[in-house]
């Protein structure tokens, strides 16, 4: 007995349509056999006799060998089941049903290329023969042979209109291919035969939004919340996608109804109070993150989120209680503790402010945002300026564009008295972020430490024209 793969236990069972026909064609010969007589003499009809009759034996033979392959199929014995599907295909290399067989053993012993052969060879027999091509397709599939899959099954598509599977199949096929209009198209289709199905709804946003086809998944996602309004992963997902699109106030009531349905999923939370982050309203982010660790008391990220909006809004003393709860709660968060050391930085607390981003930096594996942070740390106040300087090289390697980073390397230089070397990076920084004020600060630093107070004014107004708030700027300038 044949079973396919990709397929349930129920399409396991089922007797190739193949085998049927040749047990009707066994019973049409013998019966041609018994019914025809033959003359002495008449040896053209002997001849044909002769011939239908090895014929017969060679089916019957073959269809031993046959049977003999489907039961160690059953008991799970698939090379004494090859063995006899080969045997069956030397005494009948005819029938396709036998090559899909074999193959179907061949894929069980992970002999891919083999199974390809044979299923090719089933389909030069018979170009129509639906387990062959479904086991063809199915494998192609598997192997990541997308085009050739898809003209598989599109002709079983042609060959059988009212197969779900092979239409679901398309679909999934030409949103994987980025074909969304045949996609729609097919989608549509297979919805005025079948009716709506929430599933495949679901399935076809899902596609659409790993492709990054956020238009396209919207009304997938909109008809998913119209049929199940209570679905909070749907009406999340439909929050995201409104805050990519700059629709902030849609974002903002698809969260809170997130959060409303089910108040016990932290990323609800999470992408209500990075919205209002996001929107410098770090106060409603406090408000709705407090209300958060209240519901969830155990969530660390959470809490990581609720300190850094409190050390934004200026509460150090709740913000180190929430980072550190957080590290209570997760040892590994080393977002935490970078926040945790830029607010014991500004404490001027050094010591702690070392140990917390070496350990950060172990934990991210040396993620550059740390390593800067840390090394322009120790730059500003002229400290260990060689572990410094090779920090910032880190950093400046992993993220060579990032101004901020170049600017610490400068600074580090400037510390170590290679001024040259400091113009070149804050040149560099410049040509990046060209309205950066810290770097045209340092720069006019730089030239006014080298006796260059001309061209350091020129500077320290370049700094101010950025941002005209700053105090340092207008103190070096006079003002």
């Amino acid at each position: 007995m044949i079973f396919y793969a990709f397929s349930d236990d129920k399409q396991r069972q089922r007797m190739p349509a193949g085998y049927c026909r040749v047990f009707r064609g066994l019973f049409l010969a013998v019966a041609i056999l018994l019914l025809t007589a033959v003359a002495p003499g008449d040896t053209a009809r002997a001849r044909e006799v002769e011939l239908t009759s090895k014929q017969i034996a060679n089916n019957m033979k073959a269809m031993d060998h046959f049977i003999r392959g489907v039961i160690a199929d059953k008991v799970d014995d698939y090379y004494r089941a090859v063995f006899e599907y080969q045997e069956a295909l030397e005494s009948d290399p005819d029938s396709p049903f036998i090559y899909v067989a074999l193959a179907q053993d061949y894929i069980i012993l992970s002999k891919v290329s083999q199974a390809l052969e044979l299923l090719e060879k089933a389909l030069e027999i018979n170009p129509d023969y639906v387990p062959a091509l479904e086991l063809y397709a199915g494998l192609l599939l598997n192997t990541e042979q997308l085009p050739k899959a898809l003209e598989l099954f599109e002709h079983l598509a042609r060959l059988d209109t009212s197969e779900v599977d092979y239409s679901f199949q398309l679909l999934r096929l030409y949103l994987r291919k980025g074909d969304f209009d045949r996609a729609d198209t097919m989608y549509q289709r297979m919805v005025a035969v079948n009716g709506e199905s929430q599933e495949l709804l679901l399935q076809v946003a899902t596609v659409l939004l790993m492709g990054d086809s956020t238009q396209r998944a919207t009304p997938y996602l909109e008809r998913l919340a119209e049929l199940d309004s209570t679905d909070a992963a749907v009406v999340y997902t439909l929050g995201t996608l409104c805050l990519q699109r700059g629709d902030t106030p849609s974002a903002e009531n698809h969260f809170q109804k997130a959060v409303g349905l089910h108040p016990e999923v932290a990323r609800y939370w999470m992408g209500l109070a990075i919205l209002q982050m996001d929107l410098d309203d770090y106060a409603a982010a406090c408000r709705t993150l407090e209300q958060a660790v209240d519901t969830i008391p155990d969530a660390a990220g959470l809490w990581s989120l609720l300190g850094t909006c409190q050390s934004q809004e200026g509460d150090t003393a709740e913000a180190i209680v929430s980072l550190k709860k957080t590290i209570e709660l997760d040892t590994t968060n080393f977002t935490a503790l970078g926040v945790l050391a830029l607010i014991y930085e500004r404490q001027d607390n050094i010591p702690k402010v070392c140990e917390l981003y070496e350990r950060a930096i172990q934990l991210s594996d040396s993620a550059a945002v740390f390593l800067n942070n840390y090394a322009y740390t120790l730059a500003e106040r002229g400290l260990d300026l060689e572990h410094a300087k090779e920090m910032s090289e880190k950093a400046c390697a992993a993220d060579p564009e990032n101004s901020a980073y170049l600017d610490t390397m400068a600074w580090i230089l400037f510390q170590q008295g290679d001024h040259p070397s400091a113009v070149r990076w804050l040149r560099k920084a410049l040509k990046i972020d060209p309205h950066s004020a810290p770097v045209w600060e340092h720069l006019g630093d730089v030239y006014q430490s080298s006796g260059s107070s001309s061209k350091a004014r020129k500077y320290y107004r370049k700094a101010l024209k950025a941002d005209p708030e700053s105090e340092t700027v207008r103190s070096k300038l006079g003002l």
